[in-house]
């Protein structure tokens, strides 16, 4: 059960984000996530289940992921070496690598959104939406 506080926390970190950098991928994931009924509720959900379950309904088809990854190119690119970096793993992406890298940097996005100022662990542990076969 999301508490008003917890919500209106929420809303002002997304506006917070939207107004400081209004052209960047992380307030266009903000915005997107305003723009539901319960963000906190959507915030937990693409935590949860990612975007593999088409719960980001922006990112269900490969025209859309490939939008997105051509739009936000550098700073996903930016987010994958950050990730590589910190974890030591490479990815290696063994399907449509727009695609992947949309879902990446948009689930990743979404955990730092969902904790903000977190020092360490900025980066979404490893789960079931990162075929972990595939780094290190």
């Amino acid at each position: 059960m999301t508490t008003a506080i917890e919500q209106s926390r929420l809303i002002t970190v997304l506006d917070d984000i939207i107004q400081n950098d209004p052209h960047s991928m992380k307030a266009h994931i903000a915005q997107i996530i305003m723009d539901h009924d319960e963000p906190e509720t959507y915030l937990s959900d693409i935590l949860k289940y990612g975007c593999i379950s088409g719960c980001v309904s922006e990112l269900v088809y490969y025209s859309d992921t490939h939008a997105f990854y051509d739009q936000y190119y550098y700073e996903i690119e930016e987010l994958r070496q950050s990730f590589e970096e910190e974890t030591g793993c490479v990815i290696e992406v063994q399907y449509d690598l727009k695609n992947f890298f949309a879902w990446f940097s948009f689930e990743h996005t979404a955990y730092q959104i969902a904790n903000p100022g977190s020092i360490t662990n900025s980066f979404l542990p490893l789960n079931k939406f990162i075929d972990n076969s595939k780094l290190c």
